[in-house]
C-alpha cells in the first residue's frame, strides 16, 4: 500500500490509502468513519478554567475601611472608668488586653495600664492629689478624693462632665 496525499473532492477531505481503491472499500470506510463519528461525543468549545487568584494580604493601605488591620488599641470611655472601684477598673483594665504598668513595689500596684499596641498610658488610678507647693488638697474635689485617668488611643485625656479626674468608689 501506498499512502496518498490528502485531497479535497467536494468539500470533503479524503485520505486516499491506496489509488487502487475499489468501490467496496471506499463505501466500507464511509460506513465505518460514520459510525465513528456518531459514537463519539459531539465537541462543543470549553470555556476557560479561571484559576483560583490568592488575594493579597490586606495591609493598613489596602485594606478596605472596617477592616481590622491586626491588633488594635482598646476603645476606653469615660462611662466605663467613672463611679467603679478600684478592682472593677483593674478587672475592665485586664478585659480591654491593657498590660500592667508602674512600680511593682508600689502598694497600689498595678495602678497603671498600657496599651498592648503603642505601650503608652491608657488607665492610671490615683490617690487624692495635694498642691505639692501648699500641701493642701486641690480646689477640685473630684483631683482630692481618690479617682481614676483615662486616654483615649491618641494619647488624649478621657474626660467625664469636663474634668480628666474621673471618681472612683471604693476599693
Amino acid at each position: 500500500m501506498v499512502v496518498g496525499e490528502p485531497k479535497v473532492q467536494n468539500d470533503t477531505t479524503y485520505n486516499r490509502v491506496n489509488k487502487n481503491i475499489s468501490i467496496l472499500d471506499i463505501s466500507t470506510v464511509a460506513t465505518v468513519g460514520a459510525m465513528t463519528a456518531s459514537a463519539l461525543p459531539s465537541l462543543k468549545p470549553v470555556a476557560p478554567v479561571a484559576t483560583p487568584k490568592t488575594k493579597p494580604t490586606p495591609t493598613a493601605s489596602t485594606a478596605p475601611a472596617g477592616t481590622p488591620k491586626g491588633p488594635s488599641s482598646p476603645t476606653i470611655t469615660a462611662d466605663d472608668l467613672a463611679m467603679k472601684t478600684r478592682s472593677q477598673i483593674r478587672d475592665l483594665a485586664k478585659a480591654k488586653g491593657l498590660k500592667p504598668g508602674g512600680d511593682t513595689a508600689h502598694p497600689d500596684y498595678p495602678r497603671k495600664f498600657n496599651d498592648p499596641v503603642t505601650g503608652e498610658e491608657r488607665i492610671r488610678l490615683d490617690r487624692g492629689h495635694v498642691d505639692p507647693k501648699t500641701g493642701k488638697p486641690y480646689n477640685n474635689p473630684k483631683a482630692a478624693a481618690d479617682h481614676v485617668h483615662g486616654y483615649d488611643e491618641k494619647g488624649a485625656k478621657i474626660k467625664h462632665a469636663g474634668d480628666p479626674h474621673i471618681p472612683t468608689k471604693g476599693e
